[in-house]
């Protein structure tokens, strides 16, 4: 599911235009609100966005900075401007680049829609991983890699080296920068789903290869090596700010590795499951940083039909807090689910966001909500809805409270909006249903 943000520093069209993207059944998307430029970065900060949905001028930050952010951080992400006439001059320079847009504000809201429906046409084209495939299968990037894989292999288990020399690595062909620590990024293909021929096993390792380092092209720096039958390794640099913000690399791999999850299983027929280390690693520490995530593996909880999707960060769950090692995986997922719905429960008025439940879960955000839906048969969606109608209910059992503070208790930043939720889950207005009762 893609992400979309709406950017405004005026509430009132913030949550009119999310409520209006969020009762439009036929867009998929996980909707997000910033009320400014700076809120915005923190959103980008914490989570990949694909479209950005943002007002011109805004105090501050205005929408031509908030661009420039979101490039440096999400290459990819799409951006549409809502502007009016007098303001086109001042955007038109922005508009000229490739995934940028403008909608008047003026226009019905078909025309919102229909945009927004092309940013995730965009997104889902895929002719550059075509042209990519096919060179793969003409035989091009077959057998370009044996000496990065022999290298990458003889890191991972050799005894520590105190050093690593820039001779070495360019020797083997790894293009990353001895002097700097290293990401490590593990992706295992589901059993069964590589062909047992040699040949054709190989080629589809190479594609998938393929498509995981076009995400990554411009981006970072990488070296690649298949570790055992169905089980690939990057070792992954990003650009010199990224080293001094390990947070931001590793979280750009992590939601960009979701896309390729979606598109593996999509043009290659092959289920991806991946593990990424939450801070860069020294490069003496790479066999055994290796192990732990391998690990991860073998110890996390199961996996829905897309995949599997972790961050190896700190603070990690314990043992306990996913039932111990030894308990079944079942048990494990119940019990993280379980940690989730506990703090939707106790948190209906703050975040309860995809994104942040993702993070107290130390799960993948697209990952936590097919979890949840495996084991609990409803959405994360549904599921906060039903928890926000059955404490409405409750609360307006309390002929003491105005319908204003309940919206708020119930997490509504307006009353209006409110209501309109509570009609149409269930068929009457708050206080109808009060009187009623």
């Amino acid at each position: 599911m893609y992400r979309l943000l709406i950017v405004d520093d005026e509430p009132v069209i913030v949550n009119g235009m999310f409520e209006l993207l969020y009762n439009q059944g036929n867009l998929d998307l996980d909707i997000y609100k910033a009320y400014s430029g700076e809120e915005a970065i923190e959103w980008a900060n914490r989570s990949r966005l694909d479209i950005v949905l943002s007002d011109i001028r805004m105090p501050g930050i205005d929408g031509l900075q908030l661009l420039g952010e979101l490039k440096r951080r999400w290459p990819r992400c799409r951006v549409i401007f809502l502007t009016v006439h007098s303001e086109f001059d001042y955007i038109y320079r922005a508009v000229q680049e490739k995934g940028v847009g403008y909608i008047l504000k003026t226009e019905p809201h078909e025309r919102i829609f229909e945009t927004i429906r092309a940013c995730v046409r965009e997104l889902d084209e895929s002719k550059e991983l075509e042209r990519l495939l096919a060179e793969s299968r003409n035989g091009n990037g077959f057998g370009r890699f044996l000496a990065q894989k022999d290298f990458i292999r003889y890191l991972i288990d050799a005894p520590g080296r105190a050093r690593i020399e820039q001779t070495e690595l360019e020797s083997a062909g790894l293009r990353l920068d001895a002097s700097h620590c290293v990401l490590l990024l593990i992706a295992r293909v589901a059993p069964g789903d590589l062909p047992t021929a040699y040949a054709e096993r190989t080629g589809r390792i190479d594609d998938i290869r393929l498509v995981v380092e076009e995400r990554f092209s411009g981006k970072l720096s990488y070296a690649y090596g298949e570790t055992s039958p169905g089980s690939l390794l990057w070792l992954l640099q990003g650009t010199e700010s990224d080293a001094a913000n390990a947070d931001s690399l590793s979280l750009f791999v992590r939601d960009t590795m979701e896309l390729v999850q979606d598109t593996v299983l999509r043009m290659i027929g092959c289920r991806l499951s991946f593990v990424v280390s939450g801070s860069p690693l020294e490069w003496r520490d790479i066999g055994d940083g290796f192990r732990s995530l391998e690990a991860f593996f073998d110890r996390e909880i199961p996996q829905p039909e897309e995949g599997l999707a972790l961050v190896a960060k700190e603070p990690a769950p314990s043992p306990g807090d996913l039932g111990g090692a030894d308990a079944p995986n079942a048990t494990r997922a119940s019990l993280a689910i379980e940690r989730v719905k506990a703090y939707i429960d106790g948190n209906l008025p703050g975040d309860i966001s995809l994104v942040r439940l993702a993070e107290i879960a130390y799960l993948n955000p697209a990952y936590l909500s097919r979890l949840f839906k495996l084991v609990e048969g409803a959405t994360l969606s549904e599921y906060i809805e039903d928890m926000r109608i059955a404490r409405a209910k409750a609360l307006l059992r309390d002929g003491d409270r105005k319908i204003q503070e309940i919206a708020s208790l119930v997490g509504f930043e307006s009353s209006s909006n409110f209501g309109r939720f509570f009609k149409r889950k269930v068929g009457l207005t708050p206080q109808e249903h009060r009187e009623a009762k």
